[in-house]
C-alpha cells in the first residue's frame, strides 16, 4: 500500500493454526505492519499470539552429564504455554555504504511458560537436577540495539547488545535461566577473487539466576 509518493505502509495480517494429537488445537493470529519513510528509514510493529505445546524432550528427556555434574529430567506434566507479544523497531540506513542502525524493543505475556527449573537440594556428592515446568504467570520484555559497519569491500563487522527484563510473576522473582544482558560480536570477511569466505562470532551473556530446591514440584 503506497501512502505518499516517499513513504510506503505494508499490513501483513496472517493466523497460523496449530493441531496437536496430544494438546489439542490453537489459532495464533498475527498482524504486522512497515512504514518506510524514506530511503533510510523503516519502522516496524508487530502483534501476535502463540501456543507452544512441550517438546518430546521436555516431556520425556532423561540425560545425565556426570563428568561435569547435572542432569536433566523431563516433566510428562507439563501442558501447552500461551503468549501475546508486541514489538516494535526501527532501521536506519547512514549515509555510509553498508553502515545500518536498527533498535527493537518488545513486551510478551505468557501464561503456563515451559521454564527450566533447578531442583533438589543441593550437594556436593550428587549432580544437580534440571528440569521443566510450568510456570502460570510471567513476563518477558526488553530492547535490542545492532550494528552492522563495511570495513572494506569484502568485510564488515556486526555488533548487537540485549537488555532483558525476564520475571516470573507467581513467584515475584526473575525468571530463571534468563540473563539480563547479552552482547554479540561478528566479523565477517570474503576473498573476492577466490570466494573464500570467514566468519568470526563471539557472545558474552550475563549471570542467569537458579533457585535451586524451589520448583513447583
Amino acid at each position: 500500500i503506497a501512502a505518499t509518493d516517499t513513504v510506503k505502509l505494508a499490513l501483513e495480517p496472517g493466523v497460523r493454526g496449530d493441531i496437536d494429537s496430544q494438546f489439542g488445537a490453537a489459532p495464533s493470529p498475527r498482524l504486522a505492519f512497515k512504514i518506510d519513510a524514506g530511503p533510510s528509514l523503516t519502522f516496524r510493529a508487530a502483534w501476535g499470539l502463540g501456543f507452544r505445546p512441550p517438546s518430546f524432550n521436555e516431556l520425556f528427556l532423561r540425560f545425565c552429564n556426570t563428568g561435569i555434574g547435572y542432569c536433566v529430567d523431563g516433566n510428562p506434566g507439563l501442558i501447552p504455554e500461551r503468549s501475546g507479544t508486541v514489538n516494535v523497531a526501527v532501521d536506519y540506513r547512514l549515509p555510509l555504504e553498508g553502515w545500518t542502525v536498527s533498535a527493537s524493543a518488545w513486551h510478551t505475556s505468557l501464561s503456563n511458560l515451559i521454564n527450566i527449573t533447578a531442583n533438589g537440594t543441593p550437594n556436593p556428592d550428587n549432580p544437580t537436577i534440571f528440569s521443566y515446568e510450568n510456570v502460570a504467570g510471567a513476563y518477558t520484555q526488553g530492547a535490542e540495539i545492532n550494528a552492522r559497519m563495511k570495513l572494506s569491500k569484502g568485510a564488515s563487522l556486526d555488533l548487537a547488545y540485549m537488555g532483558l527484563d525476564a520475571r516470573d510473576l507467581t513467584r515475584n522473582r526473575p525468571l530463571e535461566g534468563r540473563s539480563n544482558h547479552r552482547v554479540n560480536v561478528g566479523l565477517n570477511a570474503k576473498y573476492r577473487p577466490t570466494g573464500l569466505e570467514g566468519v568470526v562470532r563471539a557472545t558474552w551473556n550475563g549471570p542467569r539466576p537458579f533457585y535451586v530446591g524451589s520448583g513447583l514440584g
